[in-house]
This record gives structure tokens, sequence and C-alpha cells, in this order.
């Protein structure tokens, strides 16, 4: 088990890495096409879509690694799209009639007829990395990431040479993602015998704290995550809100792919572990911990001394403010590179209450902090971000460490 982790979390990293490395290389053509402002444009849509993609799939996704059977994992899926479906449906209907007949007093952002199609393959992609990850088809999920880089960095610099400059960033991640799907279709499509309506309903029911529990605490923890494009875009100018949202993406795009990578690769070790009856938690929780913690020392401590400097010299002049961002929220950025990874803890020993209160709370005290922010300046509401960070993802590990303890303590009673 021991290798086996080691040659997988490797071969997740070496292609995650990869596909971010082309972003990061593109960057500096990018940041002298786009203007920050036109970067806080796309911020503002990707926040909107990962809110969104939460209702499409009713996080079923996350349930696809639980069953013993295959048949009733790729129903679990086959469930999944039907759900993003009719939900995207829903979205582009509603949109549709919006425009011809406003109501409520909402004004339609840029790029919003492209929210549908950009929910619907976002949820695909999503679920069908837990799939291959169940199947432990890492190289498949390498390719597919590597594509979508690829589909987003061209077509967004081609767009941005020929003026198309208000929506070329949007519609390279929206191909991106459509992309990104082909390659993971055909693998879908070898288990497809196994799809039964009667059957795909009886694991709609099983898994049904997915989307009745763990949705609306992950829809909370992924508002909070997304508030500070949501408050910055509210309370300050475009300026600030495309600085903001490049620095956060810069930093967290190629880091946060390798804690992903390390995490779904420590739910499935986790979920065999839980499985089993016989093994303990502690020992995978600790080896992941500490591989988690080099990874951010190494990620993060430069950035932290020296952000500003190196987003001048390769951004440009007009991204230092992103640069002295970065620095202060590349803290949280660091206990969160940990933490996060290892809260599939309590989707494998099925502690969804334990989740559900912390990400609550995480919710409430996030929206409380950015609610401050017409009192302060731009760093100060930052670093008061950070702390907030660092405080309530401490918290977080403290639970994690105490359900392991109780799990690992019945299994010792029952032996």
């Amino acid at each position: 088990m021991k290798s086996d982790f080691l040659r997988n979390s490797l071969l997740l990293i070496s292609g995650t890495s990869m596909a971010q490395f082309i972003p990061i290389v593109f960057s500096p053509i990018l940041t002298r096409i786009y203007s920050p402002s036109e970067f806080g444009n796309l911020g503002l849509f990707i926040a909107i879509n990962a809110v969104l993609c939460i209702f499409s799939t009713g996080l079923y996704e996350m349930a696809i690694l639980n069953p013993k059977e295959d048949s009733n994992a790729i129903n679990i899926y086959s469930l999944l799209i039907l759900c993003s479906f009719c939900f995207s449906s829903l979205i582009f209907l509603f949109i549709l009639l919006y425009s011809y007949f406003p109501f409520l007093g909402l004004r339609l952002f840029e790029n919003i007829f492209l929210l549908p199609i950009s929910i619907f393959f976002t949820g695909i992609f999503q679920a069908l990395g837990y799939w291959l990850t169940r199947k432990k088809q890492f190289n498949v999920i390498n390719y597919s990431k590597v594509s979508q880089s690829l589909a987003l960095v061209a077509i967004s610099i081609l767009l941005g040479s020929f003026g198309f400059k208000k929506n070329g960033l949007v519609i390279g991640f929206v191909i991106g993602n459509v992309v990104a799907v082909w390659p993971l279709i055909n693998t879908f499509i070898s288990f497809s015998s196994y799809l039964n309506w009667e059957n795909m309903l009886s694991v709609g029911k099983k898994y049904i704290d997915y989307p009745k529990i763990v949705m609306p605490t992950s829809l909370m923890n992924t508002l909070a995550s997304q508030a500070p494009v949501f408050f910055i875009s509210k309370y300050y100018n475009s300026q600030i809100v495309g600085s903001y949202s490049f620095a956060n993406r810069t930093l967290t795009a190629p880091t946060s792919v390798i804690s992903v990578a390390i995490g779904q690769i420590y739910f499935s070790n986790v979920s065999e572990i839980s499985n089993s009856e016989t093994l303990n938690l502690f020992p995978a929780f600790l080896k992941t911990t500490k591989i988690l913690l080099l990874c951010s020392f190494a990620l993060f401590t430069p950035i932290f001394f020296f952000g500003a400097e190196i987003f001048t010299v390769i951004f440009g002049k007009d991204w230092v403010s992103a640069g002295e961002y970065v620095e202060i929220i590349s803290i949280g950025a660091f206990i969160k590179f940990i933490v996060s990874p290892l809260s599939t803890i309590f989707l494998a020993t099925n502690n969804l209450k334990t989740l559900a209160g912390w990400q609550t709370s995480y919710f409430i005290v996030s929206i409380i902090v950015f609610s401050c922010g017409i009192f302060f300046s731009i760093k100060c509401l930052l670093w008061l971000y950070v702390a907030h960070e660092v405080i309530l993802y401490s918290i977080y590990f403290v639970l994690m460490l105490k359900v392991i303890k109780v799990f690992d303590s019945n299994l010792k009673k029952n032996e």
C-alpha cells in the first residue's frame, strides 16, 4: 500500500503540475494582453460557476469511490450527469427568460450565456476525475488536465490577439472545460453496460446524504471561499478585483491541484482502510500530513518574502499590487494546502455532521469578516481574512484528529 500510494501520488502530481505549468508559462503573455479588470471578469465568472456547479451535481461525485461494486459507482455517475444536465438547462432557460423579461432588479453580467455550458462540463469533468481515481487510471486524468490547460491558453491568447479582450479569458476557460471531458468519455462508455435505471434510483437514495447534508454545507464552504471575489467586487474598483483575482488564481491554481491530487489518493486509501475494518487510519493520516507540510513549506515560503518582486518582474509593472496581495494571502494558503486534502476523512468515516458543523461555522465567520470590508483598505481586509483562515483551519485539523482517534479506538474494541 505504501509503494502504491507513493507511485500514484507522483503520477498525479507530475500530470497536474504539467497541466498548471502551461498557464503559468504563458501568464506573462496573458497579463500583457489583458488588463487587471478583464482578469476580474474571469474571476467573477469562475466564482459563480463554482457555486452553481455544487447544485448541478448534488455532490454525488463524492460517493463514486464508496461502493464496492463498479456497477453501483457507474450508476451514481449516470445519475450525476442527468442532474447536471437538468440543472444547466434550467439555468439557461432562466437566463433566456430574464433577458426578455427582466425582474427582481438583477443585472445580467458579461458572458452569462456561457454559464450553463460551463456548469455542465465542469460537473462532468469533476465527476470523471473521481471515477478514474477509483479505477486508478491516473494517466487518463493527467492527459485530460493537460488538454484543458492547452485549450484554455491557446484560445485566450488567440482571442485576445484579435481584439476580443472583453470575452477572451472567459471563453478560453469554458472551452478548456469542454476539451477536458473528451479524453475521459471512452473510459465511461466502456462501463455503460452496467447502467440500470432502477439501480440508478437505488444508489441515489442510498447516498442521499450527499445532496441532503453534504451539499448545503459544501455550498456554504464554496461561498465562503469565493467570498473575497464577491465582496471585493462590491466594495472596491475593478482594478483591485482583477489584481486580487489574478494573485489568488496564480497562487492557488498550481498548488491546489497538487493538494487535490494527494487528497484524492488519500481518500481512496482511507476508503479502502475503513472498509477493511482491520487497519488503523492514523498512520495514513500522519504520512499524508508530513508530505503536505513539506510541500507547503517549499511552495509558499518564497512567495511570502518575495511575492511583489516576483510578480513585477514576470507579469509587468501593472501587477505590482497583485504581488503585494499574494504575499499576504500566501499565509492562509499555507495552512489550507495542508488541511484541505485531509478533510476527506469525514466522508470516508461517515462523520458528515461534524463536517457540516465546521463548514457552517466557516461560512458564517467568512461572511462576517468580508462584511467588514467597507470599513478597511483592501490590504487590511486581506490580513483579517488570513487570520480567519489560520484559526478556522487549525480547528478543522483538530476535529480530524478526534475523528481518527474515535475510529481507531472503536476498531481496537471490536478486535
